[in-house]
Order: C-alpha cells, then sequence, then structure tokens
C-alpha cells in the first residue's frame, strides 16, 4: 500500500481506532520460518498491543513513529534492491 493510502486510511478510521501499516522486508522462505523484517508504521508504545503477533511472523520488527513510515521504508528499501539488481 502506498503512503497515500495508509494516510486515507488512518484520516478514514473511527474514532479511536488505531491503524498500523506494516509491511515486511523477506520472501517465501522467511514466511515459512518467521524470520521477517517487519516495518511497523508506529510507537514501539502503540506496537505493543501487537508486538506478539510480529514477534510470531518475524525475527525483528523496527517501529518508525508514525502511520505511513512502514510504506515509507519499503518503498526505499525495495527501490534499493532494484538498484542493485
Amino acid at each position: 500500500m502506498s503512503p497515500g493510502h495508509i494516510a486515507a486510511l488512518v484520516s478514514a478510521a473511527p474514532s479511536g481506532t488505531t491503524v498500523i501499516d506494516a509491511p515486511v522486508s523477506g520472501a517465501t522462505q522467511a514466511a515459512r520460518d518467521a524470520q521477517f523484517l517487519i516495518m511497523a508504521g508506529c510507537t514501539a508504545q502503540t506496537g505493543s498491543t501487537v508486538a506478539s503477533l510480529f514477534d510470531a511472523m518475524g525475527k525483528q520488527t523496527v517501529f518508525l513513529g508514525r502511520p505511513a513510515a512502514g510504506a515509507i521504508m519499503k518503498l526505499a528499501v525495495n527501490a534499493l534492491i532494484h538498484g542493485l539488481n
């Protein structure tokens, strides 16, 4: 999802709802082995409510501070990888 789409979800979310974008880095094998790097668009405090889910899916979660930051980081990582290829 694009950063703009995440921002639209945050704007449209009902009052009291928390939107966390959390794209992952890793391929099929990482999914099988629960070895994703999770890029969470929230603070560590906000992410603590879903940390057990992140821990079950990944080897590390990076909390990036605000909604849509995960999507931005995913785009940056992909741009770097594709540039190297």
